[in-house]
């Protein structure tokens, strides 16, 4: 007759066979799916942010138009002076270090939401990323946080 195989084996593959003959081989594989957990907590801010900028790449000119429709709020600098206000916070993220007071500088020019949304949709895609992962992922928590209140001071609807 045919050899018996136990249902176990079916399922499982003979994993638990391997298991017990090197349990070494299980105490790695367990450190290794923890360390992963591990790296996904540290870095879910920035794994979310990700996958939302994947998702906002097209979103950005719908918004200014929808603002402007919705609240009247008009842009106030110029075309020039936007791509400007872009390259300068590019510049400053690019590279080794980031120029946190040309970014503060930068963001002080703008006077509304519709500036923001302007610059945002100017910048577009730098590196294939907005302008909303490139502050989050340059700059520091307190750093954001300043950043934040300049656009607050301003009455700007954005927080990054």
């Amino acid at each position: 007759m045919g050899k018996v195989v136990k249902t176990t084996d079916k399922v499982l593959g003979g994993f638990d066979k391997v298991f017990i003959e090197d349990p070494r081989r299980a105490i790695v594989i367990g450190a290794f799916i923890v360390l992963v957990i591990v790296l996904l907590i540290v870095f879910w801010g920035r794994i979310k942010a990700f996958f939302s900028s994947l998702t906002n790449k097209v979103a950005g000119a719908q918004d200014l138009s929808q603002h402007i429709a919705e609240t009247g709020e008009t842009t106030t600098l110029s075309g020039a002076k936007y791509t400007q206000l872009a390259n300068t916070i590019y510049g400053a993220c690019k590279g080794w270090g980031t120029d946190e007071d040309a970014i503060y500088n930068a963001f002080n020019q703008l006077n509304n939401t519709a500036d923001y949304l302007k610059l945002e949709n100017v910048f577009g895609l730098h590196d294939g990323h907005n302008l909303d992962w490139w502050m989050r992922s340059e700059l520091s928590n307190r750093e954001r946080k300043q950043l934040n209140d300049i656009l607050a001071n301003k009455g700007i609807d954005h927080a990054f």
